[in-house]
């Protein structure tokens, strides 16, 4: 038996140790008359500057380059989940920078992130906030995350070579919700040599393979098909691994597998979400491998696969916040048009179902209206 983590099996070959070196600090300021603003980068005291100086603390790297914060609620409370508030201005460490296969749906939402790491209980982590690219265009609205263009998301993923890069920091300053800080530049990186890959369980050899295989379907890394006809024995070790309450990230992955193999569809879709009703409850995934961003993909998978409504109606009871949301929509979008009869059938059939897809028809609850014309169409209303 080896011990593991899912996160760490994927990382391997190509992450490395943080070094024992200060990082950088963004600040991000929006105007709350307009919902826009700058996006800043400036080095940390002992940053190693391009001329091999070391930095005081306070050197401008980047910018100021634009950002916005468009948000539907921009009266909301930025600590209340799911009500498409603000982003919550604080300061943050950078938990890691996400890169998003072009073409997914994630790439189009946010072409990359930069993924912030706020202590648990803190309200970015309960809402999945971020700062992120995509859409073609900075000024787009989000559903709480700060966008900016793709360019200067790459310019600042270029400026750090660590992965993951904890020494990093952000601080995002909103007059609305009456904090201005002055960020420190001098501070001690918040999370030096941490270690956010923690070891969750222990498998053999093959079902490590059979599991990181799983997880880079769900997360849009390979195609379905890279999943074989499971062994009578390995559906037992994924039955088992997928009904065990602390299985974590594994046993969401064990029944995505499951699912998609045609296996207690239905069953294993629940407990697929479990992921989600962990987050729905004010707790958070950032430690997890699978994460609440991924499961529209992964449910739209399942439908493909097995047709089963199960999926589909999960589908509509993910009611997200931050990139969350907004990775989502593109997920219902997808459905949407890969699937516009299995909807329109579903909801002659199904009141709740109907209901809830009049719900993300709303301009309240989904501001892309290509999202909502699809839902009217598909209604019958269109």
């Amino acid at each position: 038996m080896v011990h593991l983590c899912l996160a760490a099996l994927l990382l391997h070959g190509r992450s490395k140790p943080i070094a024992p070196r200060a990082g950088f600090h963004i600040v991000v300021d929006i105007d709350p008359r307009d919902r826009r603003g700058t996006l800043k980068v400036f080095a940390l005291k002992g940053y190693v500057l391009k001329d091999g100086t070391i930095a005081a603390g306070g050197e401008l790297l980047l910018g100021p380059a634009k950002c916005s914060n468009h948000v539907p609620h921009p009266e909301a409370n930025p600590c209340q989940q799911n009500a498409e508030g603000p982003f919550p201005a604080n300061q943050y460490a950078v938990g890691e920078f996400r890169r998003y296969a072009k073409g997914t749906k994630k790439f189009d939402a946010m072409y990359k992130a930069i993924v912030l790491f706020p202590p648990q209980g803190t309200c970015a982590r309960k809402r999945c906030t971020w700062i992120h690219g995509g859409r073609n265009n900075w000024d787009h609205p989000t559903e709480g995350c700060v966008r900016t263009s793709d360019a200067v998301i790459d310019q600042v993923i270029a400026l750090s070579s660590d992965y993951p890069s904890l020494l990093n920091q952000v601080t995002v300053n909103d007059a609305s919700q009456g904090t201005s800080a002055k960020a420190d530049f001098t501070l001690t990186p918040l999370f030096q040599n941490a270690n956010i890959f923690a070891s969750t369980d222990s498998f053999s050899p093959g079902e490590s393979e059979l599991l990181v295989i799983g997880l880079s379907i769900l997360k849009g890394d390979k195609p379905a098909s890279d999943l074989r006809e499971l062994s009578p024995d390995q559906v037992v070790e994924l039955k088992k691994l997928a009904a065990s309450g602390n299985a974590g990230s594994e046993g969401v992955v064990a029944a995505f597998s499951l699912a998609l193999k045609n296996i207690d569809v239905a069953l294993n879709v629940s407990r697929v979400m479990s992921i989600y009703r962990t987050w729905n409850a004010g707790e958070s995934g950032f430690d997890d491998s699978v994460e609440v961003e991924d499961l529209p993909d992964a449910l739209n998978q399942i439908y493909l696969a097995t047709k089963d409504d199960s999926a589909l109606k999960a589908l509509l009871d993910l009611h997200g916040d931050g990139a969350a949301a907004e990775v989502q929509h593109e997920g219902l979008r997808s459905a949407l048009e890969q699937f516009p009869e299995a909807f329109s059938k579903l909801a002659k059939q199904d009141l709740s179902f109907k209901q809830d897809l009049e719900h993300f028809a709303k301009p309240s609850i989904t501001p892309d209206r290509s999202v909502r014309i699809s839902i009217q169409s598909v209604l019958g209303k269109g």
